[in-house]
């Protein structure tokens, strides 16, 4: 009778987009940009911060007043995407990656207690993708 039970319990397989962690649009108005960053990006300081910009023509000034954007991160050597801000750890190195962003740009921000290029080169290179909903702002 267990075994029954437990039979009953087990999830249906799943369909191929329940599956999918890829952050792709459903709707017109919706449109993804993918970014390679590397460590080399980035500008750095003694202070715990790196930063980095990337151009985006698609961040107008209609979108980023009344649109949506959500950024998302695939680290190196991992399948799955994470929604940012994230923070990531590597032995005794952790930094937090945000995304902030205004009218055809977005930064890429790297926030720890050390932030130097060994420890840039331990989290990157990773693909940076952006789902801007441009919702009103058509």
């Amino acid at each position: 009778m267990l075994a029954i039970i437990l039979a009953g319990c087990e999830r249906a397989p799943a369909t191929p987009a329940e599956h999918t962690h890829d952050p792709q649009p459903t709707r017109p108005a919706v449109q993804t940009h993918s970014i390679t960053v590397r460590s080399s990006d980035f500008l750095n300081d003694t202070a715990g911060l790196a930063l980095a910009g990337y151009a985006v023509s698609a961040l107008t000034k209609r979108v980023v007043e009344s649109g949506e954007i959500h950024a998302y991160l695939k680290v190196r050597g991992f399948d799955s995407w994470d929604q940012m801000p994230v923070t990531l750890v590597a032995g005794t190195a952790s930094v937090t990656l945000r995304v902030s962003y205004d009218e055809g740009s977005v930064y890429f921000v790297v926030i720890g207690t050390v932030v130097n290029r060994r420890v840039l080169d331990i989290f990157f290179p990773a693909t940076l993708r952006l789902v801007i909903d441009q919702g009103t702002a058509s």
